[in-house]
């Protein structure tokens, strides 16, 4: 199963040396420069193992919001055979604690 090999490549990372945010009094995430840069290699890796897999034929990663709080968006393009309601789950899933599924979207080719 696709999803399976995707999973055990993702759990390869390890999560030890990431730095999760906290959140502000205004619920926004707050980073420091070097947490976005480890973040930064968790959705590549996690969004590049989904592309190895072919889940996803590409992916766009940005971040916006004020100096101090950062917050990731990313976009997806789907392989045309996965719906965007299953892919925009099974993203969200896979960046759970980086990117909220709000900030994912999916993008119909």
């Amino acid at each position: 199963m696709v999803s399976g090999d995707v999973n055990a490549a993702v759990h390869s990372v390890s999560t030890a040396s990431l730095w999760l945010p906290g959140l502000t009094g205004s619920g926004k995430m707050r980073f420091s420069q070097d947490a976005i840069f480890i973040n930064q290699d968790a959705i590549v890796q996690r969004l590049e193992a989904s592309k190895e897999f072919g889940l996803v034929s590409d992916y766009l990663l940005s971040w916006t919001g004020s100096s101090g709080q950062l917050a990731a968006k990313v976009a997806v393009w789907g392989n045309g055979s996965t719906t965007e309601d299953v892919l925009l789950r099974y993203i969200a899933n896979l960046l759970d604690g980086f990117v909220p599924e709000q900030r994912i979207s999916v993008i119909a080719d």
